[in-house]
């Protein structure tokens, strides 16, 4: 969440002067992504360790989490979807960021929503608890390695301003 207010912040400061020097608001853009790349860093360590270190205990009701993950595919897919087309209207490196980190939490939660479904459909199956621990490991590292390209500006459209 500090990171969205982060990147808000910079984003009004960035589109409300004019008069802001090219230097300034490149640093600005940065700071942005490397809160949004941490952020993404620190939630994927976090969720690798506690997939990996946590008891097998018997799991309860994985319905409520079934129906949050589902609506978390629809929500940040949308606001993927929204930033991305917003970002390809008036380039900007907050919304590239933001586009970015959407779709990372559209694809969590996708994960999030077929493992869950595997373990309600099966839940007294001893696979259920390879296919929960696959689809974390998976998540993890997929917010890791877009957090890292995130915070060292590649592939994202921090880059537009290179091309003519």
């Amino acid at each position: 969440m500090g990171a969205i207010i982060v990147s808000w912040i910079v984003f009004r400061i960035v589109n409300k002067k004019d008069e802001l020097d090219a230097a300034y608001k490149d640093k600005l853009e940065r700071t942005a992504n490397i809160c949004v790349g941490a952020a993404m860093c620190l939630s994927g360590a976090a969720m690798l360790f506690i997939a990996l270190f946590s008891p097998g205990s018997k799991k309860g009701n994985v319905i409520p989490g079934l129906v949050i993950a589902v609506l978390g595919v629809i929500t940040n897919t949308w606001f993927w979807l929204r930033y991305r087309r917003l970002n390809r209207e008036k380039p900007n490196a907050i919304l590239a960021v933001q586009s970015r980190l959407y779709c990372a939490k559209a694809a969590v939660d996708a994960c999030v929503t077929a493992s869950l479904t595997f373990v309600a459909v099966a839940p007294a199956k001893p696979v259920a608890w390879y296919v929960d621990l696959l689809g974390s490991v998976i998540v993890a590292f997929y917010l890791i390695i877009n957090g890292v390209i995130t915070i060292r500006g590649k592939n994202n459209v921090m880059n537009w301003k290179q091309t003519p």
